[in-house]
């Protein structure tokens, strides 16, 4: 799908796979009873939102993207259903909606760049990332059993003057 400077908008009633590439000012899904994979290599949007009821989420892009206010929904609150896996080959990840793959596990790669969030929650049993830099996670809220930090620096989540509170099970 080419639509250069335009969005895109996929609707589905089951999981969604892609051939070719995806490229688009923007991509909005909705998957209502299936899995979403789009890891072609030469995706190109610049912002994505999107949801997989009963599945997991799986985006791969090019460059770096954003995801979008509306943010991106995996699988129901039972576990092991709906993992979100979000790829920028060689750009960041920016967060601007909320992350929610409850009791599941959230992947975040910018092996070449870094993840930055302004806003939304990221909520998972487990938050897994690797990025050239530390993440900046400085907005709102980060809920996670695990996390698992590949690259190099400190982690700084929260902002000035407001307490961090990390409780064990």
């Amino acid at each position: 799908i080419s639509a250069a400077g335009q969005p895109v908008v996929l609707s589905v009633g089951g999981p969604l796979t892609q051939t070719g590439a995806i490229s688009g000012s923007s991509l909005a899904i909705t998957s209502t009873a299936g899995a979403v994979t789009l890891n072609n290599v030469s995706n190109n949007v610049a912002t994505i939102s999107g949801s997989a009821a009963g599945g997991s989420f799986t985006f791969v892009d090019a460059n770096g993207f954003t995801v979008g206010n509306v943010g991106i929904t995996a699988g129901s609150p039972a576990a092991g259903d709906g993992d979100i896996s979000l790829t920028a080959q060689s750009g960041s990840i920016d967060i601007a909606g909320s992350l929610t793959a409850a009791n599941d596990v959230i992947r975040l790669s910018a092996a070449a760049g870094s993840i930055n969030q302004s806003d939304g929650k990221i909520t998972a049993n487990v938050l897994d990332w690797t990025s050239q830099k530390a993440p900046n996670l400085p907005s709102l809220s980060v809920s996670a059993t695990g996390v698992n930090l590949t690259g190099p620096g400190d982690l700084a989540i929260g902002k000035v003057g407001q307490p961090i509170i990390v409780a064990s099970a």
